[in-house]
C-alpha cells in the first residue's frame, strides 16, 4: 500500500527504563498492561527490538538521529548531541509538521544536552506558581491537591494535556509529531496505590519498601547487599509500576484509537532500555549489555498503512528513525533517500526486503555513571563493567566485546538469560562474531563532532537528574 498523500500525525510514548519481558503482551505471566496488550493485538509488535545502548542519552539519541552512539558521540564522557548531526524532528519541522515535547522529569532529555532541537512546544520542569498569600486560599488549594492526588502523577497530567493539543491540530488540518517521554518505571519506583495492592505491595514490610524507594542510590552502588528478600520487593515495585503507567495511558489509547484519530495517525511505544533487578549482579541500567537491558517493546499502529501482526526476527531498534522518515513520505537527497529505504522496516514488512540479522548496541567508557557508584560505593573496581563494551546479536546468539579483553558469547535458545559464557565452547562462532563486529565499525559514519562539550544545566535540570539518580 503506498503512503497516504495527507501527512499522518505522529505519537512516539517512550515509556523509559522499561524491558519487554514485564508486559504481559510479550509473554508475561503477570497481568502487568491490560490497556498496551489491547494495543498491540491492533498493531505491529515487534517481539526482538534491541536499543542502541543501555541508557537515555545514547539510546534516545540513536532513536532520534538513525546513528549509533559511537556515530552520535552522546554518551558518557560526551553528554551533548552535536548540531552537525540533523534530528528527527528537525527534519519533521522542515517536511511541515509541527514538534511537541512532553519531557517534564527526565533531565537528559533538555536544551542542556541539545535535545530540544526542532520541537515548537516543550514541556519541561514546570514551574510551580507562587504561594498563595491567605491561609484560606492555602487551605483550599491543599484540599483540591488532596481530592486530585490519583491525578497528580506527571504521566496522567501529560495524557490530558496531550489529547488537547491533539484535537487541536486535528481541527486545524495540521500533521504534528508527539514525542511523550514517561518515568513511571524508573527508579524510584513509586507506583499508585492501586498497584502496590494488587502486587501485595501493602502486604509487605512498609519499612523495607521504603527502604527500596528511598535508598536506592546506596544499594545499586551494591547490588550483594540486598537479601533475596528485598529483591523480589523491587521486582514486584517494578512490576507495579509498569502496571501504573499502563493504567494511566489508558484514556489517551483510548482517545488515539478513536475513529477520528486512528487512520491518519501512527502510534509507537517502546522504551530506550530496560533495568537489571538483579540479574548478572546488577540493578539499574549502567555497565551492561545484556538484554535485561537492550531488549525493549516496540509497537507500532497505523491501520491505514500497516497489518496488525507479530515480528519475532530482530530488528535494531534506531532503525525506527528511518521507518518513521518512510511512513510520512519524507525524502530528502539520494544518499538520504537510499539510507531510509534501506533502513526502514517497511523494507522487509512491505517491499519484500528482510531484517537485519545483526543487532549492534554499546556502551562507552561509564565515567559519568562509575562516579554515581563511587560515591556510594569507594572501593568499587570492576573494570569489566566500568570500561567500554559493544555487542553484536542475532535472535540465536549474542557476543559482547569488553574492552577490558573480557569476551562472552551465549545462545540465546538454549540460555535467553545469559547465564552460561561459551566463548570458549564455539570458537568459530565467536570468530565470526568477531568479524561481524569489526565490519559493523568500520562502517560507521565519520561525523567531525565537537568532542567534551560542557553540558550546562540550571538548576532545575540539575535536580531532575539528582531524583534520578545521575548526580
Amino acid at each position: 500500500m503506498s503512503v497516504k498523500d495527507s501527512k499522518p500525525n505522529i505519537i512516539l510514548l517512550v515509556i523509559d527504563t522499561l524491558r519487554s519481558d514485564r508486559l504481559s503482551c510479550y509473554g508475561y505471566e503477570k497481568s502487568t498492561t491490560p490497556n498496551i496488550d489491547a494495543f498491540a493485538k491492533e498493531s505491529v509488535l515487534f517481539e526482538n527490538a534491541i536499543a542502541s545502548s543501555c541508557w537515555t542519552l545514547p539510546s534516545q539519541a540513536s532513536m532520534f538521529t538513525g546513528l549509533f552512539p559511537s556515530e552520535h558521540g552522546a554518551a558518557d564522557g560526551n553528554l551533548y548531541l552535536d548540531e552537525k548531526i540533523p534530528t528527527l524532528t528537525e527534519l519533521l519541522k522542515k517536511y511541515g509538521y509541527s514538534n511537541y515535547a512532553y519531557s517534564v522529569s527526565n533531565g537528559w532529555l533538555t536544551g542542556a544536552t541539545n535535545f530540544t532541537r526542532g520541537f515548537d512546544y516543550i514541556e519541561q520542569f514546570r514551574k510551580q506558581g507562587p504561594k498563595p498569600k491567605s491561609i484560606l486560599k492555602r487551605i483550599f488549594r491543599e484540599i483540591d491537591r488532596r481530592l486530585k492526588a490519583k491525578d497528580a502523577a506527571y504521566s496522567a497530567r501529560v495524557s490530558r494535556e496531550a489529547k488537547e493539543v491533539i484535537k487541536k491540530n486535528v481541527s486545524q488540518n495540521k500533521p504534528f509529531f508527539m514525542y511523550i517521554d514517561l518515568m513511571d518505571t524508573h527508579m524510584p519506583y513509586k507506583p499508585a496505590k492501586k498497584f502496590m495492592k494488587k502486587f501485595r505491595l501493602n502486604k509487605a514490610n512498609s519499612s523495607e519498601v521504603a527502604f527500596l524507594q528511598d535508598k536506592f542510590k546506596e544499594y545499586r552502588a551494591k547490588p550483594e547487599s540486598l537479601d533475596e528478600n528485598q529483591l523480589d520487593l523491587l521486582n514486584k515495585l517494578y512490576d507495579a509500576s509498569v502496571a501504573t503507567v499502563d493504567k494511566r495511558l489508558r484514556g489517551l489509547l483510548k482517545f488515539v484509537s478513536s475513529k477520528k484519530l486512528r487512520d491518519n495517525t501512527i502510534v509507537i511505544i517502546t522504551s530506550d532500555h530496560g533495568e537489571c533487578l538483579g540479574e548478572h549482579g546488577l540493578l539499574g541500567h549502567w555497565f551492561s549489555l545484556h538484554d535485561t537491558l537492550l531488549k525493549v517493546p516496540l509497537i507500532l499502529k497505523y491501520p491505514q498503512h500497516l497489518t496488525p501482526t507479530r515480528i519475532s526476527q530482530q530488528v535494531q531498534q534506531r532503525d525506527l528513525f528511518y521507518t518513521i522518515l518512510d511512513l510520512v513520505g519524507y525524502r530528502g537527497d539520494k544518499s538520504e533517500n537510499d539510507q531510509i529505504l534501506k533502513n526502514s522496516y517497511l523494507s522487509a514488512l512491505e517491499r519484500g526486503g528482510l531484517f537485519d540479522e545483526y543487532a549492534f548496541a554499546e556502551h562507552a567508557s561509564a565515567k559519568m555513571n562509575l562516579q554515581q557508584i563511587l560515591n556510594h560505593n569507594p572501593d568499587f573496581n570492576d573494570q569489566k563493567l566500568i570500561c567500554n563494551k559493544q555487542a553484536i546479536r542475532t535472535n540465536q546468539y549474542k557476543y559482547i566485546w569488553y574492552g577490558s579483553g573480557h569476551e562472552e558469547l551465549f545462545d540465546l535458545n538454549n540460555d535467553a538469560n545469559e547465564k552460561i559464557n561459551i566463548i570458549d565452547d564455539k570458537p568459530n562462532q565467536a570468530a565470526i562474531f568477531r568479524d561481524k563486529l569489526e565490519q559493523v565499525r568500520s562502517g560507521f559514519k565519520k561525523f567531525d563532532i565537537s568532542k567534551n562539550k560542557e553540558m550546562e544545566y540550571d538548576d532545575e535540570v540539575a535536580k531532575r537528574l539528582k531524583d534520578m539518580g545521575y548526580l
